[in-house]
C-alpha cells in the first residue's frame, strides 16, 4: 500500500486481483473460510482506499473467476477419472508407451514419476490414455523422455470422510488418474533441452550424495539440495512432531541466497568488461541474466511451492531492474501470485494450504486437500 493524495492508502489493484484469483481456488475446499477472510480483507481495504466500488468489484470478480476456473479443473479431472474407470476399474497389468511429465524423485528407495501413458491392459476392451504416477524404473529419467513401460496400474486410493474433507481438488491438482508399480521400463527416446538437462543433473547429484554421505544423513542432504522428502519413518515423525520439518525444505530463502550470490558475481564480471561497462548500467544486464538463473535453480531444487513463489517474485523484480524501472515489492508479489494463479487455478492448495498446515496434525481437512 502506498500513500495517495488526501492521506488515503492506495491499494495495488493487480495485488487485489491476484489474491482474489488464488482465493477463488481455495473456495472449492473451504468456501466459508474464504468468504469470511475475503470480507475482512475487503473491509480493511475499502476503509483506506478511496475507490471503494472499484476495490469491491476487483475482489468479487477475481474470487468468482478463480472459483469457476478451479471448479472447471476439478470437473475435468473427474471426467478423466471416470473415463479411466471404464477401462481400468481394477488393478491390471498394462503395457504401452509413456512420456515422462515430472522430474523423478526417490521415495522409499524407488523412483516416483508422473507420465502420460497410452497402454493396453489385461481384461480391458480398449486401450487407455491418461496420466499416472509410476513407482520404479531408472532414476535417470527426465521430463520429455519417452519410454516403453509395463506396469500394474490401479485407481488411486480416495479417502473421503468428514475429517479429511473433499479430496477431489487435491487430486485434480496432482492431475493423475491411475497409480502403479513399474515392472519394466525401457528408454525409447531420450529428451533434449534445458528441462531434461536439469533432471539429469538432479539424478547425478543424487548419486553423488549417496556415494559421499552416510546412509543415515543422505535423505536429509537430498531434502536440502533436491527438495525430496524421503526421510526414514522415524526421522520423519520426529521432525513433524517437533514442528521442524520446514528446516529440511528448500524454500524461497535458498533461491534468494543463490540468486544474490550469482548477481554479485555477474555484476563484478561485467564491470571488468570495459566496452560493456562504458555503454550502460551493468546491473541491468546482470538482472536480465538472473531471471533464467532463478528458474534453473528452482527446477533443480524440486520446484516446491515456496521456491516457485520466490522465482516468480524474483522474475518480476529482476525484469523491472532490467528495464530500468524502480522495483516494488508489493507489485512483484501481486504479479507473482497472479501468474501462478493463471497457470494453475488450484495453486492455493499447493502454495498456501501445504505451507500453512501440510505439517500440522491439527488440520486434517486442509492437509488432505493439500496433498
Amino acid at each position: 500500500m502506498q500513500r495517495a493524495a488526501g492521506g488515503h492508502q492506495a491499494v495495488d489493484a493487480p495485488l487485489l486481483g491476484a489474491l482474489g484469483l488464488a482465493a477463488g481456488g481455495l473456495a472449492v475446499v473451504a468456501p466459508w473460510e474464504v468468504a469470511v477472510a475475503g470480507f475482512l480483507v475487503l473491509a480493511l481495504v475499502v476503509r483506506g482506499w478511496r475507490p471503494r466500488v472499484v476495490a469491491t468489484a476487483i475482489v468479487v470478480a477475481a474470487v468468482g473467476i478463480g472459483r469457476l476456473r478451479a471448479q472447471a479443473s476439478v470437473d475435468r479431472h473427474e471426467k478423466a477419472l471416470a473415463e479411466a474407470d471404464t477401462v481400468i476399474p481394477l488393478p491390471a497389468r498394462c503395457a504401452g508407451h509413456a512420456r515422462v511429465d515430472s522430474s523423478p524423485v526417490r521415495v522409499r528407495g524407488a523412483a516416483r514419476w508422473d507420465a502420460t501413458i497410452e497402454a493396453s491392459c489385461d481384461g480391458a476392451g480398449s486401450s487407455w490414455r491418461g496420466r499416472a504416477t509410476v513407482y520404479g524404473g531408472p532414476e535417470e529419467l527426465a521430463r520429455g523422455d519417452e519410454v516403453d513401460v509395463v506396469a500394474t496400474l490401479a485407481p488411486p486410493q480416495r479417502l473421503w470422510n468428514t475429517a479429511a474433507g473433499d479430496p477431489r481438488p487435491g487430486e485434480a491438482l496432482r492431475g493423475v488418474v491411475r497409480t502403479g508399480g513399474a515392472l519394466d521400463v525401457r528408454l525409447a527416446r531420450r529428451a533434449s533441452g534445458l528441462i531434461a538437462w536439469i533432471d539429469r543433473q538432479r539424478a547425478r547429484v543424487r548419486h553423488r550424495i549417496d556415494a559421499t554421505f552416510d546412509a543415515r544423513v543422505g535423505p536429509m542432504a537430498r531434502a536440502l539440495v533436491l527438495g525430496e522428502s524421503d526421510l526414514a519413518p522415524d526421522d520423519d515423525d520426529a521432525f513433524r512432531g517437533s514442528g521442524l520439518s520446514h528446516l529440511l525444505a528448500v524454500s524461497g530463502m535458498h533461491l534468494v541466497l543463490v540468486l544474490a550470490l550469482a548477481m554479485r558475481v555477474l555484476e563484478g564480471t561485467l564491470r571488468r568488461i570495459e566496452a560493456l561497462a562504458a555503454v550502460g548500467d551493468v546491473g541491468r544486464y546482470a538482472a536480465a541474466v538472473g531471471i533464467p538463473i532463478a528458474w534453473v535453480y528452482a527446477e533443480f531444487a524440486g520446484a516446491g511451492g515456496s521456491t516457485l513463489r520466490a522465482a516468480w517474485m524474483a522474475t518480476a523484480a529482476l525484469a523491472a531492474r532490467a528495464l530500468g524501472r524502480r522495483g516494488d515489492a508489493t507489485r512483484a508479489f501481486g504479479l507473482s501470485v497472479g501468474a501462478m494463479a493463471m497457470a494453475e487455478p488450484l495453486v492455493g492448495l499447493r502454495h498456501v494450504l501445504r505451507s500453512l498446515c501440510g505439517r500440522d496434525r491439527r488440520a486434517p481437512r486442509l492437509r488432505a486437500a493439500a496433498r
